[in-house]
């Protein structure tokens, strides 16, 4: 029997223009081969708010895989904060 490993991160954005820019910069990820390979990843949008859903089944895929989105997300950010300052 095989067993699988969930993970669960919800993002709310202080408006629905800056959830769209993230889900877009996101959603390429998730069509990427190497995280194919590593498991299973789904990205929604809903008004102000990201969902990102990954399954593996190995915990250190899923590590690498949330990691990977994690750092991904706050580089967007940071961006999307950088150009609102100018």
């Amino acid at each position: 029997m095989s067993s699988s490993f969930k993970a669960r991160v919800e993002i709310e954005l202080s408006s629905r223009k800056k959830a769209q820019a993230l889900y877009k910069s996101l959603v390429p990820e998730t069509l990427s081969q190497v995280n194919a390979s590593k498991g299973q990843v789904k990205v929604n949008l809903s008004d102000n708010r990201i969902v990102i859903a990954i399954t593996s089944e190995d915990i250190g895929d899923l590590r690498a895989l949330l990691n990977s989105y994690l750092y991904l997300i706050a580089s967007v950010v940071r961006a999307i904060e950088l150009t609102e300052e100018y």
